[in-house]
């Protein structure tokens, strides 16, 4: 028999490192790594917020249009 464990954080669009909010702090850690594609070492699969597969302008306008909310 095996057993698989793991966790994961689910929290609000563009929250890229799972503290609960969005703050400018996100956006630059997204802008870093703008146009990182899957498959690069630098890619954050964190920094994909729509799963598409690079960290790109759609990724920007989520994370943008949920800056400064924080999740309870």
């Amino acid at each position: 028999m095996t057993y698989i464990a793991y966790w994961g954080v689910v929290t609000i669009p563009g929250d890229v490192d799972g503290d609960l909010n969005v703050d400018p702090y996100h956006t630059v850690k997204l802008l870093v790594a703008y146009g990182v594609k899957k498959g690069q070492p630098e890619y954050d699969t964190n920094l994909d917020i729509n799963g598409k597969g690079q960290n790109y302008l759609y990724d920007a306008v989520i994370l943008c249009t949920h800056h400064k909310q924080k999740d309870l």
